[in-house]
């Protein structure tokens, strides 16, 4: 199950995923719990790339990606999209700090593939 959640708590844009997940396998004739083995950074980075290709090879195969297609999205909600383009290349968007780096000082978006 998994609920997305656009804003933190001081109504800044935080995009992220609240998730529950299963860590483990469950065996119901023995009635075991199985825990999965721990991801390391480097298991992450994998499964993100792989998706990110397999995602954008299916939107090709569909016609449905092109490099400079137009942003529906910009155009509707500019001020939702450019807040948050600046959350994943890790800039404030708004205030007295718009357009400078965020307080870790790191693109949300690296973060997510290193």
């Amino acid at each position: 199950m998994t609920f997305a959640q656009r804003f933190g708590s001081a109504l800044n844009l935080n995009s992220h995923f609240h998730s529950l997940l299963l860590d483990g396998a469950f065996n119901a004739k023995t009635n075991t719990f199985h825990p999965a083995p721990s991801l390391q950074d480097e298991d992450v980075k994998e499964i993100v790339e792989t998706t990110a290709h397999r995602v954008i090879r299916m939107l090709k195969r569909k016609g449905l990606f092109e490099q400079n297609e137009y942003d529906e999205f910009a155009e509707e909600q500019p001020v939702l999209a450019g807040m948050t383009s600046a959350f994943i290349i890790g800039l404030v968007s708004v205030g007295e700090r718009a357009g400078q780096r965020d307080a870790n000082g790191r693109s949300h978006y690296r973060r997510c593939i290193n």
